[in-house]
């Protein structure tokens, strides 16, 4: 029978070590259900983003680092057998899952591993059986598929052997802090158990006899909470911890393949315990799955409900932690600010902390989702938003001088007012904020979006379908969302500056978006390309210019690679095309951001957008703003699974070539 391979991969950045090793074992699962020999391979980036885990030095697969090959054959292996002519295999014998399979995989598959309800599974009863079912499936895939290497398992029984004696009966704890609540999952389930929760089933351990207490936390508040009360008897190995709301494998840094041996052993050596006291965490769930036999309590599970949970929890440290109140049956019991359609004539002015700190794209759209929100709510009141200069990614820095540009009344602030609530900065898949409103002094509010977190996910029927959350009338419809975004879009106005260094005869002209730099990526999402589609792109977007010239148009193009950008003028020019690209003088050039203000708005006043692109809110803002027509080429996905999709209702006028 002929060897098949599939290559199991990661696409979903900002997930924790264990969400790895789950990617993994349910690409295993897949694979082997149907016939396939997985290979792990987790390379340097993880689909949106950095592989937090992964270390150059260490290798260019981060799997290699802890485990053993899945199936026997390393990702390494299996390159060589496919580039040796006298091995029968060939490329067409492997493959791998593309994003849309891969998320429904992970999030609605029943044979895959969950090992807490997210996804599909939010909806269903969650109780102690639930759990022991997906235990009894993750048992049979830990042991078939995962295998510590040598010097881990070595490491490990040292550490062991340095922490307890051979008659400790030792409580294992994990309890997390820093992002937990981030992640999808119902609420009482995601929120964060303080130590004050595990002290009375821990004194109760003790007086059966249990000598040690070893304590796996993220939270360095939290492991002096267990010394100071437990001194002696609580013990932990030194990991990588935060005294926030930022968990440690965020953090930039070379630490990849330390963080990745931190949390590994800790899990480790909770599965060793005699019993485990944990929260709802992929961590401790691990620890049941590498030792079918620990018992134990899961907190989150235990108190559903309780209202004993409702206590808040606040790092006091330089950052404060997100609180959240939880109600019975973990309902929120957020404080909002009563809000009418008509505005609220008692309020002096609407304050906006824009979290999304990344392209111009991103930023104008999520500003204009704000604006679209305050205005439906509070009328006319004046608006003051915080354009933050800050970063999102690691390696990727945007900034903008606030003053080559003017937003629907909007005053530009520095800082946030007196009393504002510090939103976090970093991107997320899931992350959400718990208020919509918050009352500020002198009869000023704050407004917030609920999915801030998330470059350029508010779009007007997000917007709509979250009506209740902001406090709007129930009544208020779709249509109306999108007529008051498009209004803030298009009231969006260059300065005069910019204004003046725009081309003189831009108008009329079909313009050209080529982005590239990090869209291009190994395994990328919706929002990104590999070479291949971008070549696939590149050829159909040259047919179409090509076809605009013999049409007798003249075209505008501007890219983030000013090299490519070049090459492909000429290449346009040597076909006879009449092609222009943006000229920004000395003072413009000296403004922050200027240059790409400049190309953005001529690109609104293009008779129409084309992406030379997968995707872009850079050329897709401009389009909406200037009402124009958007042409997209990335014909290898239908409008339902392209990330475009979510703005077709602003986009009457777009079109899939």
């Amino acid at each position: 029978m002929e060897e098949r391979f599939l290559i199991a991969r990661i696409n979903h950045s900002h997930a924790g070590f264990f969400a790895y090793v789950t990617f993994a074992l349910n690409q295993a699962c897949y694979a082997w259900e149907n016939g396939f020999r997985p290979v792990v391979h987790f390379g340097p980036r993880s689909g949106n983003g950095k592989n937090a885990f992964y270390s150059e030095k260490h290798g260019s697969n981060m799997w290699d680092y802890y485990f053993e090959p899945v199936d026997g054959i390393t990702f390494e292996q299996l390159m060589e057998r496919i580039t040796d002519p006298q091995d029968s295999l060939t490329r067409d014998n492997v493959g791998m899952l593309n994003n849309a399979s891969l998320w429904a995989l992970h999030n609605k598959r029943r044979q895959s591993i969950f090992s807490y309800p997210y996804g599909d599974r939010r909806g269903e009863k969650i109780d102690e059986a639930w759990y022991r079912h997906e235990r009894e499936k993750a048992n049979k895939l830990v042991e078939k598929g995962l295998c510590l290497k040598p010097h881990i398992a070595e490491h490990l029984a040292r550490t062991r052997k340095e922490l307890f004696a051979s008659t400790d009966k030792v409580i294992g704890v994990h309890i997390r802090g820093t992002d937990k609540g981030s992640a999808e999952g119902p609420n009482d389930l995601m929120r964060i158990v303080p130590p004050s929760e595990y002290y009375p089933h821990i004194d109760a351990l003790l007086d059966k006899g249990y000598t040690k207490i070893f304590v796996a936390t993220d939270q360095t508040q939290f492991l002096n909470d267990f010394k100071a009360r437990y001194a002696s008897r609580a013990c932990s190995i030194d990991v990588l911890r935060g005294d926030s709301d930022v968990n440690p494998f965020e953090v930039d840094d070379d630490k990849g393949y330390q963080k990745g041996l931190e949390v590994l052993l800790d899990c480790l050596l909770l599965s060793g315990t005699d019993y485990l006291l944990k929260c709802t965490s992929a961590v401790g769930e691990f620890a049941h799955y590498l030792n079918p036999a620990l018992e134990g309590i899961d907190l989150n599970l235990a108190n559903r409900g309780s209202p004993e949970a409702w206590e808040e929890v606040e790092i006091k440290r330089s950052k404060v932690m997100s609180r959240v109140k939880e109600g019975p049956g973990g309902q929120k019991r957020s404080v909002r600010i009563p809000l009418s359609t008509s505005g609220r004539d008692n309020t002096g002015y609407c304050f906006h902390d824009l979290q999304c700190a990344t392209g111009l794209g991103d930023r104008l759209l999520d500003s204009w989702a704000a604006i679209s929100l305050m205005r439906l709510a509070m009328g006319n009141t004046p608006i003051k938003l915080n354009w933050e200069d800050g970063r999102q990614f690691p390696g990727f820095k945007a900034v903008y001088d606030t003053s080559l540009f003017s937003l629907q009344d909007v005053e530009f602030v520095d800082a946030p007012p007196a009393g504002a609530l510090s939103l976090p900065r970093g991107f997320s898949m899931t992350e959400k904020n718990e208020k919509s409103w918050h009352k500020l002094e002198d009869k000023n509010a704050q407004f917030i979006l609920q999915t801030g977190a998330k470059f350029a996910q508010n779009p007007p029927p997000t917007l709509h379908a979250q009506r209740n959350w902001y406090g709007l009338n129930e009544m208020i419809s779709e249509t109306q969302f999108v007529n008051a975004f498009i209004d803030a879009a298009t009231a969006t106005k260059p300065s005069p500056l910019v204004e003046t260094a725009l081309p003189t005869d831009i108008e009329g002209r079909f313009g050209i978006h080529i982005r590239l730099q990090d869209k291009l990526t190994d395994y990328p999402p919706p929002w990104e390309m590999d070479e291949i589609q971008f070549r696939h792109i590149e050829t159909r977007l040259i047919k179409h210019a090509t076809q605009l010239i013999e049409d007798g148009k003249k075209l505008f193009v501007c890219s983030d690679d000013s090299e490519y950008m070049a090459e492909f003028i000429a290449l346009l020019q040597d076909s006879g095309g009449d092609v222009i690209t943006s000229s920004p003088d000395a003072t413009l050039v000296e403004k922050v951001g200027g240059h790409a203000v400049l190309d953005y708005f001529a690109l609104s006043r293009c008779k129409a957008v084309i992406q030379g692109t997968r995707f872009s809110t850079f050329s897709l803002a401009a389009s909406l703003m200037g009402r124009r027509t958007l042409v997209n080429l990335d014909r290898g996905h239908s409008l339902r699974l392209s990330a475009i999709n979510n703005w077709r209702s602003t986009h009457p006028s777009l079109k899939f070539l």
